[in-house]
């Protein structure tokens, strides 16, 4: 039984493929069911935008070249980027599925949009489409001269299966110290495979477009074994520690079976420091955002994302309450982590108090996510994430872990107190004038 709460629109389209019939995806073959994607997708998908250029490359990958789409917008560089994963549950979809979202993304967010067409099941099992989208990033890291990209505004991301590879790929660059992330967009995300016993999975199992039994078929190609659920890089929600990802947009789908685990990822990123912005879109359905030629409120969604990606690694002011000591009052606004360590010092005699012991600054430098609010920019302003991004005491004890909770205030009196030292450090060396 269909909800109440649907869109009328949404609804009206429901109706409509019923009534046209045609088998369950579960049922298909993986290869009738790519065929169906691309049947279903031409009609409801809308219509490509124009874009300035479009080019088809093949980049190197550790198990073979990888084909991607750039899409170049008529702007100036250098521009900010996002690396879109297309959906399709691993099984489904590719570069041309998802045209229409890449060029509306690319012109409205005056972006490059690098389209991503990873290897997929069960040709390719787990976890062959991380490896391809985190090498894909990687290049376009490396490439960004060539492609007109500002390497410091560089996003990923993307819908459904998507989704869940731009979450993975934010862990493994966080993990493995590879290209700064400015924003990670995540569109009703896939975050756990280990297990479909959400709330929203069982209000939304059947009659809303994607069902229980097409995921179990998708997760059923896509992993070689069901341990592999398990895994951080397929499960993104079950990855001990969130803390240093870069910020994240999540949006997810009110009818949606994968609702209830794309906000509960949402809200263990906010948990551990990272800036979040969540938007349900109500009455919408997966997979919504990719049908803008039959569901005018994806355009919204896909405007959403353009704004984000848009603004991405920018430096935006973000200003402290000013801090009277005495006569010297300071407003201080973000100050680059370079600055930072050269006033504090990074060898292991340099050390901060907090209530569980002292910690070295050169352990507490040593993560991009230290300060998280413009992460991904190199400028870091004053969101403390108080912790190394493994959770582990600086001091070696592999024992005891901190929550950032419980020493955010302690460091920032820390801080407090030796800004008038600080800045006096600043002024002295010209900074400012």
């Amino acid at each position: 039984m269909r909800s109440e709460r649907l869109h009328p629109t949404v609804r009206a389209l429901l109706e409509t493929m019923e009534a046209e019939g045609g088998p369950a995806l579960e049922t298909l073959s993986p290869a009738d069911a790519r065929q169906a994607a691309i049947d279903g997708l031409q009609v409801s998908g809308g219509t490509a935008e124009p874009v300035a250029s479009i080019e088809n490359l093949r980049i190197p990958g550790p198990d073979g070249e990888i084909p991607i789409r750039v899409y170049t917008p008529n702007t100036a560089a250098p521009r900010p980027a996002m690396l879109y994963f297309h959906g399709g549950g691993w099984v489904v979809c590719d570069l041309d599925t998802h045209n229409v979202v890449c060029t509306a993304i690319a012109n409205r967010a005056g972006a490059v949009v690098v389209a991503v067409d990873y290897r997929l099941s069960p040709e390719h099992k787990f976890p062959a489409a991380v490896t391809d989208c985190y090498a894909a990033t990687v290049w376009v890291a490396e490439n960004a001269e060539r492609l007109g990209i500002d390497p410091k505004r560089i996003s990923v991301g993307g819908d459904s299966a998507g989704g869940n590879l731009g979450a993975v790929i934010s862990l493994r660059s966080r993990d493995e110290r590879g290209p700064a992330i400015a924003l990670q967009v995540l569109v009703y995300p896939v975050t756990d495979l280990s297990t479909f016993e959400t709330p929203s999975y069982r209000e939304f199992a059947e009659d809303h477009h994607l069902t229980k039994a097409e995921m179990e078929w998708f997760r059923g190609h896509y992993l070689a074994c069901p341990e592999d659920g398990l895994n951080p890089h397929a499960s993104p929600l079950l990855a001990q520690d969130l803390h240093g990802l870069p910020p994240a947009l999540v949006i997810t789908a009110e009818c949606d079976p994968l609702r209830d685990e794309g906000e509960a990822y949402a809200k263990r990123l906010e948990h551990a420091g990272v800036p979040v912005t969540c938007t349900r879109y109500e009455g919408m359905i997966h997979p919504f955002f990719s049908l803008s030629g039959a569901i005018p409120r994806a355009l919204d969604a896909i405007q959403q994302v353009a704004d984000a990606v848009r603004t991405a690694g920018r430096h935006p002011r973000v200003s402290f309450p000013t801090v009277d000591f005495g006569a010297l009052a300071v407003d201080v606004e973000c100050i680059a982590i370079d600055w930072f360590r050269w006033i504090v010092g990074e060898s292991a005699s340099t050390v901060m108090p907090t209530r569980h012991g002292r910690v070295s600054a050169s352990s507490w430098f040593s993560y991009s996510g230290f300060w998280s609010a413009c992460g991904g920019c190199g400028m870091y302003c004053p969101r403390l994430v108080s912790m190394d991004r493994r959770g582990n005491r600086a001091d070696g004890n592999a024992d005891a872990t901190w929550k950032s909770d419980c020493i955010e205030l302690v460091f920032l009196q820390w801080i407090l107190e030796r800004l008038p030292s600080m800045w006096n450090a600043l002024r002295s060396s010209g900074f400012g004038e």
